[in-house]
């Protein structure tokens, strides 16, 4: 159109721009165009590979040991055990009592002191020290010589302790019976005269 428009002025022998009108009012500016439909949200992508753990870092220096506890307190002593009897005293009077005893049963034996009448002669007093037969555990009570005992002769000692009759034993024939077994490992001493 415009190479046209310049052919034609110049076949007029004029300037092209002598043959332009005067520019023309802006014209109205149009409407809005309606605004687009929005797309659908695209899916959402797959997660990524992890990347692999990394390496342990080494194992920290142990601690030092506590301290010692400190040690327990003594235990408590045992209880101690009974005196032994003490042996009695014996007065002036008494020792003269027992003596006269003794000359009494010599004149009724009619015998020297110390021997015994057997079948119209005399023998000697046997005297016997013996450990008697049963068991020493704390249970058992009863106890038996190798022969009779001659009466009132015994003398019984149940750990170093001497024993009454009645009191801390009783004797039937050989069988001493205490009142209270001795404890294991206990001694029991039997002293007496031969019947």
């Amino acid at each position: 159109m415009k190479q046209q428009l310049q052919e034609l002025a110049n076949f007029l022998g004029i300037d092209i721009a002598d043959l332009k009108g005067e520019k023309g009012n802006t014209g109205e500016q149009g409407e809005q165009g309606i605004q687009g439909i929005q797309g659908e949200k695209g899916e959402t992508g797959n997660d990524g590979i992890s990347g692999k753990d990394g390496k342990n870092g080494k194992d920290g220096r142990d601690g030092k040991n506590g301290l010692d506890g400190a040690n327990g307190n003594d235990g408590i002593d045992g209880v101690s055990g009974k005196d032994g009897l003490n042996g009695q005293d014996i007065s002036p009077e008494k020792l003269k009592e027992i003596m006269d005893k003794l000359e009494e049963l010599e004149k009724k034996v009619k015998q020297p002191l110390g021997g015994t009448r057997f079948l119209g002669g005399v023998r000697k007093i046997m005297w016997i020290d013996e450990t008697p037969t049963g068991l020493v555990n704390g249970i058992n009570k009863d106890f038996v010589v190798s022969t009779n005992i001659y009466e009132n002769s015994e003398h019984i000692r149940v750990g170093g302790a001497v024993q009454e009759l009645t009191e801390d034993y009783t004797i039937t024939g050989k069988k001493i019976s205490l009142v209270i077994a001795p404890q294991t490992g206990t001694k029991v001493r039997v002293k007496y005269q031969k019947f």
